[in-house]
């Protein structure tokens, strides 16, 4: 019973909240395994002393580095204050009547991860232009793109006062780059979905399960691979928000040729998650990097929902 609170507490929504508010310790009854010794239940003064000392700061846009909008509201700030104090309460409640080990780690689990960074994972098939699309988000040249697959690991993109590069035993690529909304989110750089079908475990297992929602590029000229079609099919279960993203919308000419693919992405979609009214955006990446590296293609681009999107994040 412990560990499907902890399983709810990781929703970060305010349902979370009361749900795990009205639950006493006499709920769980028989399902509590005695210890023999407290001295087996972790110690909380590192946990309490962390809330205690927390201090909510505003939440910067992706739009820009210079904006005041936050990410999150005061009001949402308060609620995860208070999902925090709430999740302490449930530990010490725990802890008191010496619950299995498991039990509280998983609750400790779920406290950590209010702390941690909003993630996004930007999925996608190979030369879709997830690469040109982060670097358009970052508003620089950070990440390698190109004709040839570049994306065949996993990449997370962390804040940082230089660039900078690391890899970790997993083979995991962190580069830190000095952009402000990083302090607040991370973004992770997947593979492309062909690889994730071949059996990139790490990403399934790990960092798709943990995101806030999902970023989902597709290209204009071949919408929905067989590939992305089975990825979305197999993240199914997780119930992530997915936000789909049409790149390469500037390549029609003909009036019409681009609201018959976001159409098509659109009944896919709804058919794939059995949703009525999925989240659709139409974007050239190149042109929005290249707005923000250089100042070219200043122009109106057809299609390009580009700074919709940014407002959306």
């Amino acid at each position: 019973m412990a560990r499907r609170l902890g399983q709810s507490a990781l929703r970060r929504t305010s349902s979370s909240l009361f749900k795990t508010r009205n639950y006493s310790l006499s709920r769980f009854g028989s399902r509590f395994h005695r210890r023999r010794s407290a001295a087996a239940v972790p110690s909380l003064s590192d946990l309490v002393s962390q809330v205690e000392q927390h201090q909510p700061q505003p939440r910067r846009s992706f739009a820009s580095a210079a904006s005041a909008t936050p990410l999150l509201s005061e009001e949402h700030q308060n609620m995860i204050q208070e999902q925090r104090k709430v999740l302490v309460d449930l530990i010490q409640q725990l802890a008191d009547a010496k619950a299995d080990i498991s039990d509280v780690d998983t609750v400790k689990k779920s406290l950590a991860q209010l702390e941690q960074l909003f993630l996004i994972c930007v999925v996608g098939e190979f030369n879709v232009g997830k690469s040109t699309f982060l670097n358009a988000l970052l508003g620089g040249q950070f990440l390698q793109d190109g004709p040839t697959p570049t994306t065949e690991d996993i990449w997370k993109i962390n804040y940082g006062s230089k660039v900078s590069e690391v890899i970790d035993d997993d083979g995991v690529h962190t580069i830190s780059c000095p952009v402000q909304f990083l302090q607040d989110c991370q973004l992770v750089d997947t593979p492309g979905t062909n690889a994730v079908i071949d059996g990139h475990k790490q990403l399934t297992d790990k960092y798709i399960p943990q995101a806030d929602f999902i970023l989902f590029l597709t290209s204009a000229d071949r919408p929905f691979s067989e590939s992305e079609t089975q990825f979305i099919k197999q993240i199914q279960a997780w119930s992530k928000k997915i936000v789909f993203v049409v790149n390469k919308a500037d390549i029609f000419r003909k009036p019409g040729d681009l609201d018959s693919v976001v159409n098509f992405v659109r009944t896919t979609a709804q058919k794939l998650l059995n949703i009525s009214d999925p989240t659709v955006f139409t974007i050239s990446a190149d042109a929005a990097l290249s707005q923000k590296v250089d100042g070219s293609r200043t122009g109106v681009v057809t299609g390009n929902q580009f700074s919709e999107l940014e407002q959306f994040l």
